[in-house]
Formats: structure tokens, C-alpha cells, sequence
């Protein structure tokens, strides 16, 4: 019988990539609120700055789109989602 894709294997994937998308989201020294308000306060002149913090925001929004997916796949799979 072939384990690979057995609910353990599944659950241990989930949150292998849930641990992952969380630690490179604890990376980051500012929130996207605070990235919001950065792009405010910058000026025509801020070019560089301004890519920047726009990639910054692109990167979390990834990430947290990958934690969502993460507990649809959770909740779909009928896991145990104590570790997202």
C-alpha cells in the first residue's frame, strides 16, 4: 500500500508549510497595515522606496493567501487544524 498520500502524510504537509509561511512572515519587522501608511507618507521622488515596500506587501499577501488555502485544504480534508 502506498502511504504517501495518506491523511498523516497530508496533515504533516499542511503544517510543515504552515510553519513555513509563519516564519518568514515573522521576518518581516512591520505589518501590512504599517506598509500601507509607509506608501502614504512617500513622496513622487521615493521611487525605490516605494517598489520596495510595494513588493514587501505583494510577498505577506502571498504568504497569507497561502495560510488561508492551507486551512480550506484543512477544512476540506476534515484535519486537525490545532497546528494552523
Amino acid at each position: 500500500m502506498d502511504n504517501s498520500l495518506s491523511t498523516e502524510n497530508e496533515q504533516k504537509m499542511i503544517g510543515t508549510v504552515n510553519s513555513l509561511l509563519r516564519k518568514l512572515l515573522s521576518g518581516y519587522s512591520t505589518t501590512l497595515e504599517q506598509d500601507a501608511a509607509a506608501l502614504k507618507n512617500l513622496t513622487e521622488s521615493d521611487f525605490n522606496m516605494r517598489n520596495i515596500i510595494t513588493l514587501r506587501q505583494r510577498e505577506k499577501a502571498l504568504y497569507f493567501y497561502g495560510l488561508r488555502t492551507l486551512e480550506m485544504l484543512a477544512t476540506a480534508q476534515k484535519l486537525d487544524k490545532t497546528e494552523l
